[in-house]
């Protein structure tokens, strides 16, 4: 019978057993619902296999790109190997090569890994200490050197305090990863991509608005970054080049309080609800705050975007109210 190999265990599989089915029979914990290829809470990524079209039928294709796949829809022809789609089990030594402020609270770290990762994805970052946190990546890989990440500095952090302090160039870290499915695939192309970003969710938003120009992107491009203030806004005149460079890629910033006229003064959730009634045929990237990505989500698909066609990343950010 065909084997399954899953981390450090493989294990043959029974008569008509799907991988799902396989896994919880050997003790893995598996994530599972409806097991019809509905809910997609059991995916699982396979490494160089076919999969079938059931198996994949619905998923973004930025999913089908990392190799996910329904674990309760796959009965295996023959050996596959199989890993969680939450993170990546690869470890990789990372190198500090440079330590940058952009503002008070965000400072740019880039380091030397020898890792395959797309822009806009994310990797755990360990320090000698054992202190770990996920970022997102907002360089281009075959592009860009180095791997770029934006890490805000936040009071009680221990890693973002050490980020600032202690650590210096040619400090080294283990980098695991990368993991993600908010990147930018070649059959958005022809599509017009809204971009919503606060705080450093700006960092993968970065990378993969590169991403797509150098892939010769055919549609729109238009990033909104929101803030509280104008002061937490950053990269600008990266952006401002971007925008001087490419006539389909605008940006505007959102900010609850601005004196600046080059800031819109608004709410970003009333700000989309009035000026993005008609999303459909957009894909749609989403970065930053948990509540931030949770409500951009519910408005843009309600504004008629296809919920495949909505990528997002969330993380501990600032969130405007």
């Amino acid at each position: 019978m065909p084997s399954i190999t899953f981390g450090e265990s493989t294990f043959d599989t029974q008569d008509d057993e799907t991988v799902l089915d396989a896994l919880l029979r050997n003790g893995h914990e598996i994530a599972n619902g409806c097991r019809a290829g509905v809910c997609q809470s059991c995916l699982l990524i396979a490494k160089e296999v076919a999969l079938p079209a059931n198996a994949t039928s619905g998923l973004s294709d930025s999913q089908k790109a990392i190799g996910a796949f329904k674990s309760c829809c796959v009965v295996p022809s023959t050996d596959i190997e199989v890993q969680s789609a939450d993170g990546a089990i690869e470890s990789h030594k990372a190198t500090i090569v440079e330590k940058t402020s952009l503002n008070d609270a965000v400072i740019r770290v880039r380091l030397q890994s020898d890792v395959n990762y797309r822009a806009g994805q994310y990797v755990s970052l360990q320090n000698d200490a054992k202190l770990m946190r996920s970022y997102s990546i907002a360089s281009v890989s075959g592009t860009d050197k180095y791997l770029e990440f934006h890490i805000r500095r936040y009071p009680n952090g221990q890693f973002s305090n050490w980020i600032y302090s202690a650590a210096s160039i040619g400090s080294e870290l283990i980098l695991q990863g990368p993991s993600g499915t908010c990147f930018y695939t070649p059959t958005d192309a022809p599509s017009n991509l809204l971009m919503l970003a606060s705080g450093t969710g700006l960092a993968p938003m970065h990378g993969i608005i590169r991403d797509a120009l150098l892939q010769q992107h055919q549609g729109n491009i238009h990033l909104i970054i929101a803030a509280k203030t104008s002061d937490d806004f950053y990269y600008v005149d990266e952006l401002k080049t971007l925008s001087d460079e490419n006539s389909n890629f605008s940006f505007e910033r959102v900010a609850l309080q601005s004196t600046d006229a080059d800031i819109k003064q608004a709410d970003i959730y009333e700000h989309i609800r009035s000026d993005y009634t008609q999303l459909k045929g957009y894909r749609v990237y989403i970065c930053g705050g948990e509540n931030f990505v949770k409500k951009l989500k519910k408005q843009c698909f309600l504004a008629g975007a296809n919920m495949q066609d909505i990528f997002s990343d969330s993380f501990l950010s600032f969130t405007p109210n």
